[in-house]
């Protein structure tokens, strides 16, 4: 456990940073391993699930752990599918083994991959023998993880004939799989949408240099720190035009009373009021962004409710769940659906109690604003690292301490 403070800061507005994304970093890692001569990274991000899969695809085979990071599991599990000559064990964490997997096994099986569950039909761990796959139609639904979808896609050019994805229901996190297809058309390869289906072909045919881009995931953090305590900073790192979809932020801030301004490569915020209105949030695309944007309404002291979270409850815990627990803990009254949350609150309080990241790193930073009101012990401040290995480095730069 720790103590996460704050103490009122003088001087200049703060700058604060964000780590490269993971999520476009583990698309070109995967597109690395089929073409490692063409594909050319110079920085990566530091976020610890990049890591795990970094070294899964270079250990290539034999018993791969996998850990906590659910979306190594998935990218994994299509890779090694087509790594032809391959044998693996994708094992992980006991919460990795309770994250659904099935749909996408069934989808590169249909193409005759060569997968077996281990333990539980459904889910990891996995024991898969790589197979030259011809590739063609595949059907798959996509309202449980965009990353069944995005798994495909990225392996659709190791493929004979490339991949035609049928999608057979209302997909979740669809930014996500927009951000592949534009990380494919940037290494030259073919993506292209036609109602529910996706068409991906082609080959990686000359040099590509990849282009960083900061996390519009992680900023979330520091949104919340400004509708929450009034106080501005900087975040550099950020494109206005990123291939990510969380750049929603960017229209979001205005509904916490933020307002956002563009200074070169600093997107400033400022807190120019706290609306009276409740929250009205629909984050079926962005789930990344549920827990920074609740608890900062929450800490506005505003009640609202949030639909779209049918993905919150297979992520890293049930972070429906993990909210409740939280909204109950400074005095709120939480009421959850399946997909969605209501809640109504007035003034915050903090109690004397630790507060669970449940093992999960967004839930870990979206608690960080709650300093505010006073001191916030924490069970496990580390977690931060799946993602963001520096976020309390960053923090200090507000103010906030950590002991």
């Amino acid at each position: 456990m720790k103590t996460v403070s704050w103490k009122e800061q003088a001087g200049d507005v703060p700058i604060v940073n964000v780590p490269l994304s993971k999520s476009v970093a583990n698309r070109w890692l995967i597109l690395r391993a089929f073409y490692p001569e063409h594909i050319h990274m110079h920085s990566l991000s530091g976020a610890h699930d990049t890591a795990i899969l970094q070294r899964a695809l270079e250990q290539g085979s034999g018993e791969i752990n996998l850990g906590p990071a659910g979306t190594a599991m998935r990218f994994s599990t299509a890779y090694f599918a087509v790594a032809r000559g391959r044998s693996c064990r994708l094992f992980g964490t006991d919460r990795m083994h309770q994250r659904p997997i099935g749909p996408l096994v069934d989808a590169l099986r249909s193409m005759g991959a060569d997968i077996e569950y281990e333990s539980i039909h459904g889910y990891p761990p996995l024991r898969i023998v790589g197979k030259h796959l011809r590739g063609g139609q595949v059907y798959i639904p996509a309202d449980m993880s965009s990353q069944f979808i995005s798994a495909l896609m990225l392996v659709a050019t190791a493929t004979q004939d490339g991949i035609l994805i049928h999608r057979t229901s209302r997909g979740v996190s669809q930014p996500y799989v927009e951000m592949t297809a534009e990380v494919l058309r940037q290494a030259g390869l073919h993506a292209e949408f036609d109602g529910p289906r996706i068409h991906v072909h082609g080959k990686v045919t000359k040099r590509v240099d990849v282009p960083i881009e900061g996390d519009w995931s992680a900023a979330a953090a520091f949104l919340a720190w400004v509708a929450v305590t009034g106080k501005p900073l900087a975040i550099h790192g950020l494109s206005p035009k990123s291939v990510q979809g969380d750049k929603v932020l960017q229209e979001f801030a205005p509904q916490f009373g933020v307002v956002g301004t563009w200074d070169g490569a600093l997107w400033k915020l400022e807190r120019t009021h706290i609306p009276t209105d409740d929250v009205h949030l629909d984050l079926l695309d962005y789930p990344d962004l549920a827990q920074s944007l609740i608890i900062a309404a929450v800490g506005q002291g505003r009640s609202g409710k949030v639909s779209g979270l049918r993905t919150l409850r297979i992520k890293e815990t049930d972070r429906i769940a993990a909210l409740v627990e939280t909204i109950e803990a400074v005095g709120g009254e939480p009421t959850p659906l399946s997909s969605s949350i209501y809640w109504s609150v007035s003034k915050p309080v903090l109690p004397n109690t630790v507060f669970k990241s449940h093992e999960d790193h967004r839930m870990a930073m979206a608690l960080a604003p709650l300093s505010f009101f006073g001191n916030l012990d924490i069970d496990d401040v580390g977690v931060v690292a799946k993602s963001f290995p520096e976020f309390w480095l960053e923090m200090e730069k507000l103010g906030v301490s950590v002991s």
